[in-house]
Formats: C-alpha cells, sequence, structure tokens
C-alpha cells in the first residue's frame, strides 16, 4: 500500500475540509450570487470573481478553489443553470435585417404621417386666425399660414417631385447592397450563436483560454514602485503581459495550481 506524505496528506484534507458553504463565506457571497457568478463567467468568456477574494489568506486559496471549482461543474448540469444559459443566449439573436420592401414601406408611412402633420398645421393655423381678436397676433398667425401653405406647393411642382423619385430610387439601390451585407452578417451570427447553444462550447473555451494564458506564470518576478505610486513589474515584458496573467500573479502559485489542475480535469471530463 502507497504511504501517503504528510505534506501531500495535509493538502488533502485542507481542500477536503472547505466546503461550499465555507467557501461562500469566505468570499463573501451567497450561493446565489456564486450561481450568477459563474453564469456570468460562461457567458463572458472571463471569470467573474467576487472582489473579497483578493483578501483572503494565501494559505486558503487552493482549498476555496477546489470548492469553488467543484460546485460550478456541479453547478452547470442544473437546470437552474441550463434555463438560466438558454434564457440568455435567446436574448443573443441578432436583429433580422429589413428588406428594401420593408424600409419603402416605411417611407410612405413617414410621408402619409407628414402629409397629415402639414394638413393639422394648416387647420390649427386657420382656426387660431378665426378666433384671435388682436391684430399683431392674428397677423403673426397669417404670415405663418402663408409661409406654411408656400412650403407645401413647393413640395408638389413637377420638379420637386421628380428629385424626391430620383433620391429614392438611388435610396432603393444602396438598401439593396446594404441588405445583402446585412444579410449575410446576420445568418453568419445565426450560425455562430447556434453552435454556442450548447454552453459546453463556452466552457471549453474558457478553460483553454484560461489554460493557455496562465502557463509558466513567473510568481517570483520582482516589482517596483513607478511614480504614480502604483506596482508595476520590474521586467518590461511581464508588464505588457495581459489580464489573466497578471491576475493569476496576484492571486499566486497555490491558487493558479489548484485551478490549472481543476480546468484540466474538467476538459478531459469533457471530450
Amino acid at each position: 500500500m502507497k504511504t501517503i506524505k504528510l505534506p501531500a496528506l495535509l493538502l488533502v484534507l485542507s481542500l477536503l475540509a472547505f466546503t461550499f458553504i465555507d467557501a461562500f463565506q469566505e468570499l463573501g457571497i451567497t450561493k446565489a450570487e456564486a450561481e450568477d457568478y459563474i453564469t456570468s463567467s460562461v457567458t463572458s468568456g472571463a471569470p467573474s470573481i467576487p472582489s473579497k477574494a483578493r483578501t483572503i489568506a494565501m494559505a486558503n486559496r487552493a482549498a476555496i478553489v477546489h470548492a469553488i471549482g467543484s460546485f460550478a461543474k456541479s453547478y452547470v448540469h442544473s437546470d437552474h443553470f441550463k434555463n438560466n444559459y438558454a434564457e440568455w443566449w435567446k436574448g443573443q439573436e441578432p436583429t433580422k435585417p429589413q428588406t428594401p420592401e420593408q424600409k419603402a414601406a416605411d417611407r410612405k408611412q413617414q410621408e402619409v404621417a407628414a402629409k397629415k402633420t402639414q394638413d393639422e398645421s394648416v387647420a390649427n393655423l386657420k382656426k387660431q386666425i378665426a378666433e384671435t381678436k388682436d391684430p399683431t397676433t392674428k397677423k403673426m398667425y397669417e404670415d405663418a399660414l402663408k409661409m406654411t401653405v408656400q412650403i407645401i406647393a413647393s413640395t408638389q411642382t413637377p420638379e420637386f417631385k421628380e428629385s424626391i423619385k430620383k433620391s429614392y430610387e438611388l435610396q432603393a439601390q444602396m438598401e439593396a447592397e446594404e441588405y445583402k451585407t446585412n444579410t449575410a452578417t446576420y445568418e453568419s451570427k445565426m450560425k455562430e450563436g447556434q453552435a454556442q447553444k450548447d454552453p459546453t462550447v463556452f466552457i471549453k473555451a474558457g478553460l483553454q483560454k484560461f489554460l493557455a494564458e496562465t502557463e509558466g506564470v513567473d510568481f517570483n518576478a520582482k516589482l517596483k514602485t513607478n511614480e504614480y505610486g502604483a506596482k508595476i513589474f520590474v521586467n518590461e515584458e511581464y508588464e505588457s503581459k495581459g489580464g489573466y496573467w497578471k491576475q493569476a500573479f496576484r492571486a499566486g502559485k497555490p491558487t493558479v495550481d489548484a485551478a490549472r489542475v481543476m480546468a484540466k480535469q474538467w476538459l478531459s471530463e469533457m471530450k
């Protein structure tokens, strides 16, 4: 029978000692909030982490990662998560582009509405003129009516109507080309959305991204304080690293090692 060395045994016991509830309490969140963090992490493709996580003692972090990781694996198989994900997924469906015919119909409605507004404006001005006793005010309404009638008349000339016709024809051509482009984009997004209907696609992508971007983190990297009082890496290459890498550095080696083991195990189970 293989003997487990004491340090390894202590690690195993510490991992087992943390229940889901213990982990939630350490993170300062409820079970429902933990579920929201997990859902957000899956749908956004980036880990959503409670702010209190950075204050947890380094010695406890690996155990909490194990507890939360185990909870996450269990939760994503629950009906609650599946329903939430399905609702989120449905909300991502792109809007189907309007056809040129639909846009033309909209313009026709706008023309009818504009004509109605013009008629109402003329009728209202005539009413104000008839009811107004003050000569100065009556003259103001009469001038406004005259200008309104002139504007309306200018839109009824053959020249104006012809220019509007040509403008609409050119617009229709542009809309036809635009519709082709928008339809291709819409169909591409619909196809992509269908592929993402299964949350496993997002989960696998997120785990793979985490493993790729936390590979080879130098946890012994030196820091310095810049002129603004912020901590930055002495090594400029490290300073240019992405958010995952820097988050992993701040989380610490025990935390990241535990998370990487959990991620690899989870990926292997999804194959």
